[in-house]
């Protein structure tokens, strides 16, 4: 098994390639040896386990030209993360994003967002807010443990982070997404909700 990550520059490419219309979500993938970041389109794509961390951000800004799309506003927001020693880190309220019929959804996890967000993306009339229970950060570390967790018992194809739902998520090659819930059964107390996590078949809906 491939321990997959696409670069957050991917990211942008994922948005992109769904156009206006589409839906895309941030999400981890889990599989054996290699390096990168991760994000997904909501219907099957993947993005980083080893997404943007947490602490104090640097607002990093850029020289991306105003266009009051999707895209625009989603790669102005994630090349934010970049800090000066090229590391990345996002702030501990970000839950992720997702396109949707021309409106980009940024998931925050306060009623309201904070001023990191509107001085970034305050020009822009796509952009819509969505308060959720979970960060990004939060959700990647529940996908992880719970991969970490089955791996040896079940054939994990990867896990990832759905952000339209807020759920940690964990795909399998093959098998009874049934028994990997009595297996989690089996090992509780866990030190997070199962009711963070979504269980799927490749290939099923």
């Amino acid at each position: 098994m491939r321990k997959e990550i696409i670069t957050v520059s991917l990211l942008a490419v994922l948005l992109a390639s769904c156009g206006a219309n589409g839906n895309v979500a941030e999400t981890s993938a889990a599989a054996d040896s290699t390096t990168a970041e991760t994000t997904t389109v909501t219907t099957t794509e993947t993005t980083a386990a080893t997404a943007p961390t947490t602490s104090e951000t640097t607002v990093t800004t850029t020289a991306l030209p105003f266009e009051d799309t999707p895209e625009n506003a989603f790669e102005r927001l994630t090349g934010s993360f970049t800090q000066p020693d090229g590391s990345e880190k996002a702030p501990d309220t970000y839950a992720g994003m997702y396109s949707y019929f021309g409106k980009l959804y940024v998931c925050i996890t306060t009623e309201e967002p904070e001023s990191y967000y509107t001085d970034l993306l305050g020009e822009y009339t796509c952009i819509t807010y969505k308060t959720v229970n979970h960060s990004f950060n939060e959700l990647s570390d529940v996908a992880e443990k719970v991969y970490d967790l089955i791996k040896n018992d079940f054939d994990v194809s990867y896990y990832y982070v759905d952000v339209p739902s807020n759920k940690a998520g964990i795909v399998l090659k093959s098998g009874d997404t049934k028994a990997v819930g009595d297996f989690l059964k089996e090992h509780e107390p866990l030190d997070f909700d199962r009711s963070e996590i979504v269980i799927t078949v490749e290939g099923e809906e």
